[in-house]
Protein backbone atom coordinates (compact mmCIF):
# COMPACT_ATOMS: atom_id res chain seq x y z
CA UNK A 1 0.00 0.00 0.00
CA UNK A 2 3.03 2.38 0.85
CA UNK A 3 4.63 1.55 -2.00
CA UNK A 4 2.20 2.70 -4.45
CA UNK A 5 3.23 6.36 -3.02
CA UNK A 6 7.17 6.20 -3.46
CA UNK A 7 8.69 8.59 -5.58
CA UNK A 8 9.87 5.60 -7.75
CA UNK A 9 5.99 5.16 -8.24
CA UNK A 10 5.55 9.10 -9.35
CA UNK A 11 7.75 8.75 -12.62
CA UNK A 12 6.15 5.83 -13.45
CA UNK A 13 2.53 7.44 -13.06
CA UNK A 14 4.10 10.26 -15.30
CA UNK A 15 3.87 12.84 -12.47
CA UNK A 16 5.65 15.62 -13.44
CA UNK A 17 6.45 19.41 -11.86
CA UNK A 18 4.08 20.43 -14.28
CA UNK A 19 1.51 17.57 -13.85
CA UNK A 20 -0.64 19.51 -11.37
CA UNK A 21 -0.35 21.06 -8.09
CA UNK A 22 0.48 17.68 -6.28
CA UNK A 23 3.53 17.25 -8.51
CA UNK A 24 4.68 20.41 -8.26
CA UNK A 25 4.39 20.64 -4.48
CA UNK A 26 6.13 17.32 -4.10
CA UNK A 27 9.06 18.21 -6.41
CA UNK A 28 9.36 21.40 -4.82
CA UNK A 29 9.49 20.10 -1.11
CA UNK A 30 11.80 17.14 -1.98
CA UNK A 31 14.15 18.65 -3.99
CA UNK A 32 14.39 22.25 -1.77
CA UNK A 33 14.75 19.44 1.43
CA UNK A 34 17.74 17.54 -0.77
CA UNK A 35 19.47 21.37 -0.94
CA UNK A 36 19.32 21.28 2.84
CA UNK A 37 20.39 17.47 3.09
CA UNK A 38 23.61 18.88 0.67
CA UNK A 39 24.11 21.77 2.28
CA UNK A 40 24.77 19.97 5.35
CA UNK A 41 26.87 16.90 4.28
CA UNK A 42 29.24 20.14 3.00
CA UNK A 43 29.04 21.50 6.41
CA UNK A 44 29.83 18.22 7.97
CA UNK A 45 33.01 17.23 5.46
CA UNK A 46 34.32 20.59 6.33
CA UNK A 47 34.43 19.77 10.45
CA UNK A 48 35.85 16.48 9.50
CA UNK A 49 38.60 17.87 7.03
CA UNK A 50 39.30 20.82 9.90
CA UNK A 51 39.36 17.71 12.59
CA UNK A 52 41.66 15.27 10.54
CA UNK A 53 43.84 18.61 9.40
CA UNK A 54 44.91 18.78 13.21
CA UNK A 55 42.62 21.00 14.75
CA UNK A 56 40.90 19.61 17.99
CA UNK A 57 37.42 18.76 18.11
CA UNK A 58 36.71 20.80 21.35
CA UNK A 59 38.15 24.18 18.93
CA UNK A 60 35.26 23.43 16.41
CA UNK A 61 32.81 23.76 19.52
CA UNK A 62 30.32 26.24 17.85
CA UNK A 63 30.69 24.76 14.24
CA UNK A 64 29.71 20.98 16.06
CA UNK A 65 26.62 22.81 17.80
CA UNK A 66 25.75 24.65 14.45
CA UNK A 67 25.63 21.72 12.81
CA UNK A 68 23.95 19.75 15.46
CA UNK A 69 21.32 22.32 15.12
CA UNK A 70 21.30 22.21 11.39
CA UNK A 71 20.97 18.39 11.15
CA UNK A 72 18.00 19.00 13.89
CA UNK A 73 15.90 21.31 11.75
CA UNK A 74 16.54 19.65 8.44
CA UNK A 75 14.70 16.24 10.48
CA UNK A 76 12.40 17.94 11.81
CA UNK A 77 11.25 19.87 8.04
CA UNK A 78 11.47 16.65 6.85
CA UNK A 79 8.76 14.95 8.99
CA UNK A 80 6.44 17.90 7.79
CA UNK A 81 7.72 16.88 4.29
CA UNK A 82 6.77 13.19 4.72
CA UNK A 83 3.39 14.08 6.08
CA UNK A 84 2.26 16.27 3.63
CA UNK A 85 3.73 14.45 0.54
CA UNK A 86 2.78 10.91 1.49
CA UNK A 87 -0.12 11.27 3.94
CA UNK A 88 -2.37 14.73 3.18
CA UNK A 89 -0.74 14.61 -0.12
CA UNK A 90 -2.83 11.58 -1.80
Amino acid sequence: MLNDRLPINALKDHLTIRTNLFGTTYYSLVGLHASHVIVGMVFLLLVMAVTFAGFPIQTQFRRVRFLSWYWHFVDAVWVVVFTVVYVVGR
